[in-house]
């Protein structure tokens, strides 16, 4: 049997797919359609490691789409079509009700057009209990009239509709379900209960929707996803063509209770709760009855609630693998030197999006949902900043306006931002103490340093995180490591500087990462080198035929175009947070040690 689900790689759809590979019994072929949309993003499929299963095939494609979903259904002619695919989160659609209109409604529309040009045997519309709107006293049935509240039920109750008219008019055979709220593992730390529990794991407060009126009462029905994933399977095998059949969890709990069940299992008490206003037409209570379901002959296997809560409890706090990736998403905007060398360490997101053009960049935003933005992006001129004096504009636009937007389209989503900046822009030692963070920069005689000076200025206004690293030095072979840079000059200078060794840099963002530290500091080394040493070293480490000569500096400043900031920062701030890192000409030795054995 060959089934096509849509969705599978979000929380219902994968476990739904996990359910039916694991299954001795049955000998099905899934075919997977999935946008991967930002809830379908966490990898679900290669943590159950089930993505090389060999009964198992994935497509990214958007079922809007048309086009491409007739040629899926084309080539792979599926005998049961499970629409899982749906934007889900009310919030998200009382801001952006047409993406879910989109995925919803005409995603479905597709779907169905497909299924009747390449005809299915099944059809399995997975819908929800918001359709029917708030109960009042009796749950509803299946035949209750519908009352979506949000623009999220609403596009599912249309999508319904639509194709409960594709089986009375052309006669696809349509089987509708409505599922109440689902708990268990893997779903997107976004929806309540996984929000709670991670956010207790990380020692912050949970959010409780909460009034005088409407002490967090609302009341849902809970079901453990696995028996929402039997449900659904039993019904496409034995429910009746053309009808729609609820599938409740005989849970009614209010989200208090559910608050208080999870603090008990921490611990913890009310206070751990922060009070947040209801949403917009936020239902008081949805209530299903499910007499048509066990008519049939389903029985529950996870009818425990509160051992089988208290497991999916357990699954979060040893899974932190998964969801914190997840739910602390970074991504770093600059696909260069430093950008490439955090991408790498970190595993994080690195992406070419240009923050310049802004509508893609939101779409990027809102697409990916990021906790977290490192912005590296950044000229420093080829092959060196004399480029800056003459590409000003150039300039401007990437040490000025993209970290001004990306800061700017930060603070709108509440995203922790980073930004790199330097530290060229002072001049000298501070009367031997180096410059503090706090001190006033005392350097603007190139238009790179003027445009950093600007850039922090800025973002001193936002809560961001400024880090100034000076004149990189690295333990790889990369042009933009000041080591290699330095070997093909002819000639250096020989003045003190402050330096900073890039693994002790990334060493630091990870534990202000980790603090969701704000401020700026200086990210180098203590202690001073100058150019000349580091090429001496580089001759008698590596290359004892290497040729340099000293010049002073005003030479240098009569061959370049911008005059080069030379000068000292201090390290205290960093001291203060218990960072201390090892000596600069401790870390050249080391930098040159591993030139030499690779």
């Amino acid at each position: 049997m060959k089934v096509i689900v849509t969705g599978g790689c979000g929380f219902i759809g994968s476990n739904f797919i996990n359910y039916l590979l694991m299954d001795p019994n049955e000998d099905i072929e899934i075919i997977n359609i999935d946008l991967r949309t930002y809830a379908g993003r966490g990898n679900n499929l290669d943590h159950m490691e089930l993505k090389n299963n060999e009964k198992y095939k994935f497509y990214e494609v958007d079922i809007s789409n048309k086009e491409l979903i007739l040629e899926i259904f084309k080539n792979e002619l599926p005998d049961i079509v499970f629409n899982f695919a749906a934007e889900s989160h009310v919030d998200n659609s009382i801001i952006k009700p047409d993406e879910f209109l989109k995925t919803n409604v005409i995603g479905t529309l597709n779907l169905l057009e497909a299924s009747k040009k390449y005809p299915v045997k099944k059809f399995i519309q997975i819908s929800t209990d918001e359709v029917y709107g708030s109960a009042t006293q009796e749950s509803f049935d299946e035949k209750c009239k519908l009352s979506p509240s949000s623009p999220y039920s609403s596009s599912k109750a249309s999508s319904e509709l639509l194709a409960l008219s594709y089986y009375k008019t052309h006669g696809i055979p349509l089987i509708v379900t409505r599922s109440v709220n689902n708990y268990g593992p893997y779903q997107y730390p976004e929806k309540l209960i996984p929000l709670f529990i991670t956010n207790l794991i990380e020692r912050k407060k949970i959010p409780l929707m909460w009034s005088e009126d409407n002490p967090g009462s609302n009341i849902r029905d809970w079901i453990h996803v696995i028996d929402n994933c039997r449900a659904i399977w039993f019904l496409s095998q034995n429910g009746k063509i053309g009808e729609i059949y609820n599938i409740p969890g005989m849970n009614e709990k209010s989200n208090l209770e559910i608050t208080k069940k999870i603090l008990d299992k921490f611990n913890l008490d009310d206070t751990w709760i922060e009070k947040i206003p209801h949403r917009k037409g936020h239902d008081y209570k949805y209530s299903v009855s499910g007499s048509k379901l066990t008519k049939l002959g389903f029985q529950y296997k996870y009818d425990n609630f509160d051992k089988h809560f208290n497991e999916v409890i357990d699954w979060y706090k040893e899974n932190k693998d998964w969801w914190d990736k997840i739910k602390n998403k970074t991504v770093v905007f600059g696909n260069g030197y430093l950008g490439n060398r955090i991408s790498k360490e970190f595993g994080f997101i690195l992406t070419n999006t240009n923050p310049l053009e802004i509508n893609k960049l939101k779409k990027f935003l809102d697409l990916e949902r990021p906790s977290i933005i490192i912005n590296s992006i950044g000229k420093t001129g080829y092959p060196n900043i004399d480029w800056c004096e003459n590409n000003k504009d150039e300039t401007l636009y990437s040490n000025v306006t993209v970290p001004l937007i990306l800061a700017q389209e930060c603070y709108k989503r509440g995203i922790y931002f980073i930004h790199l900046s330097s530290g060229c822009i002072y001049e000298g030692d501070n009367d031997n103490k180096g410059f503090s963070e706090e001190d006033i920069p005392n350097f603007d005689d190139s238009f790179y340093s003027k445009s950093k000076i600007i850039a922090e200025n800025i973002l001193k206004n936002f809560p961001s995180l400024i880090l100034r690293i000076r004149m990189p030095i690295d333990n790889i072979d990369h042009e933009r490591n000041l080591i290699n840079k330095l070997k093909n000059y002819n000639s250096v200078i020989d003045i003190p500087n402050s330096m900073t060794y890039v693994p002790d840099f990334l060493k630091v963002l990870g534990i202000l990462l980790s603090k969701k530290a704000i401020g700026v500091y200086n990210v180098v080394n203590p202690g001073s080198i100058s150019a000349l040493d580091i090429v001496s070293a580089y001759k008698e480490n590596i290359n004892r035929a290497h040729n340099f000569e000293v010049m002073s500096l005003e030479e240098l400043n009569r061959i370049t175009s911008a005059r080069r900031s030379n000068c000292i920062l201090n390290t205290n701030k960093l001291k203060k947070e218990g960072i201390y890192l090892e000596d600069i000409k401790k870390r050249l030795h080391d930098c040159l040690r591993d030139y030499k054995m690779k």
